[in-house]
């Protein structure tokens, strides 16, 4: 049995991000082999795009989960003390402190909070797409994780 789900077309709209709190990665796979990985020293593109997959995203969830196929969300985020970052000189703790991260900034509502730590605003996921029973939900604070 094959289910499919049409994608409807979508919107865009413009967000506004904060250059001095974001990073913008990448990665690349080759050939199956290999993965280079990057990142721009600066940040400042029009993420409508990202906007725009929120509700074909979610239709696909739905599709899967009427499946029986099981949704594992990975979330980036950090414990407030940070002690899950790495060691002092572990390329995860520098890289990811250079970026900012733990540093306070403030939230779209006026709020202070700080930069990607965990169960705070900037880790959420998009409410159109929140989990729901069932689905299973991993903060991965370390990029080579999986």
């Amino acid at each position: 049995m094959t289910n499919t789900a049409t994608l409807p077309e979508t919107s865009t709209a413009i967000w506004n991000i904060d250059p001095t709190h974001s990073i913008a990665e990448f990665k690349v796979k080759h050939m199956m082999i290999a993965n280079v990985k990057g990142q721009f020293s600066k940040v400042s593109l029009d993420i409508s795009i990202f906007q725009a997959t929120v509700q074909p995203t979610s239709k696909v969830l739905v599709a899967a989960r009427n499946t029986g196929i099981p949704i594992v969300y990975l979330k980036m985020g950090f414990s407030p003390d940070l002690s899950d970052l790495g060691t002092v000189d572990c390329p995860n703790r520098t890289r990811h402190l250079r970026f900012g991260v733990g540093q306070r900034l403030s939230a779209p509502d006026g709020t202070e909070g700080r930069m990607l730590i965990r169960d705070t605003w900037n880790t959420d996921i998009v409410p159109e797409l929140e989990p729901e029973s069932g689905d299973i939900v991993i903060y991965k604070p370390i990029q080579r994780l999986l």
